[in-house]
């Protein structure tokens, strides 16, 4: 740490946090715990409240008047944007390249001569 900042102490409560720093650590990718949580602050975007969007006065309503977004939150069910959330910039690109990579086909060369 560099003269003129200051400490912080984070206190991790949740196993799974732990695990996935200590995965990154272990990866090699990241040379202390600092550069990983520099990593994940530095790659996620700002969390925007639901509330803060404004609706659009253009969506459907239902026969109950309800609109999608008014009927997914009386159902407690979220969009894929609020479902991946948490999540979001737990993997570096380089693993999503290899975990989501197209396979490329076993099949052998055709000579079309």
């Amino acid at each position: 740490m560099n003269e003129g900042q200051n400490a912080m102490t984070i206190e991790i409560h949740q196993p799974e946090i732990e695990a996935l720093i200590q995965q990154r650590l272990q990866s090699g990718a990241f040379h202390d715990v600092e550069a990983v949580l520099l990593h994940a602050l530095r790659t996620s975007e700002l969390p925007t409240k639901v509330s803060s969007i404004p609706a659009r006065t253009t969506e459907l309503q239902d026969q109950d008047g309800l609109s999608a977004t008014e009927r997914r939150e009386r159902d407690g069910r979220k969009s894929l944007p609020e479902l991946f959330e948490s999540i979001r910039g737990l993997l570096t690109d380089e693993e999503v390249d290899t975990l989501f990579a197209r396979n490329r086909s076993p099949s052998r060369p055709v000579d079309l001569s």
